[in-house]
């Protein structure tokens, strides 16, 4: 299932990124900023990775986070609608390496 971009919000998807993943995921995807580093975060831009994870989980990622261990790897973003959560996730789809 793929996710149709819509603009409907004030804020763009890459605006969204740049404010709640690049702490960790860095602007161009990759993981290597200090907190990511730190977290052990995965190149989301690796196509490999890209074409391993569903839009769903992608989906249920960014809404729920993830815990591994019982630490919490991805902070849970609850505030985004589920448009903006569709919309990020297409813009992380653009971030894939060719």
């Amino acid at each position: 299932m793929l996710f149709v971009a819509s603009i409907s919000q004030a804020e763009t998807p890459k605006e969204i990124f740049d404010r709640v993943c690049a702490k960790c995921h860095g602007k161009d995807g990759k993981g290597k900023t200090p907190e990511g580093i730190k977290r052990n975060i995965t190149n989301i831009t690796n196509a490999k990775f890209q074409e391993s994870l569903k839009d769903s989980d992608a989906f249920k990622r960014i809404k729920e986070g993830i815990k591994k261990d019982n630490k919490v790897k991805m902070e849970p973003e609850p505030n985004l609608s589920d448009e903006q959560v569709k919309e990020l996730i297409i813009y992380v789809r653009s971030l894939k390496e060719k």
